[in-house]
């Protein structure tokens, strides 16, 4: 799996999740448990997808983005606006 695709998958599971408070937040804790991806791909996954400004991690919780609620979207196949 590309850190890509994994990065894409994060932002599913955190959208799924559903908002909080007015935003899309998952405990790295509880993403890492519900991603069941290794260490080896989680890191860079994450690293790859604040890089690329898809998400936040503050603290202990992942935030999802504009472009990160965009990207969770088209992975989970739901209609989304062209570029």
């Amino acid at each position: 799996m590309t850190d890509e695709a994994a990065a894409a998958r994060l932002c599913a599971l955190v959208f799924s999740k559903g908002k909080t408070e007015g935003r899309f937040v998952m405990e790295v804790e509880e993403l890492t448990r519900a991603s069941d991806l290794p260490q080896s791909l989680l890191e860079p996954a994450m690293a790859w997808a604040t890089e690329r400004d898809w998400l936040w991690i503050r603290l202990d919780y992942v935030e999802l983005k504009a472009a990160g609620i965009h990207v969770a979207k088209a992975s989970m196949g739901y209609p989304v606006p062209p570029d």
